[in-house]
């Protein structure tokens, strides 16, 4: 499902770069 891999590509940028994260 590409749903659930932009929502795992979402959650692992924001767990590599959580200075975007606010």
């Amino acid at each position: 499902m590409i749903e659930n891999f932009l929502l795992i590509s979402c959650l692992a940028a924001a767990s590599l770069m959580p200075t975007k994260h606010e």
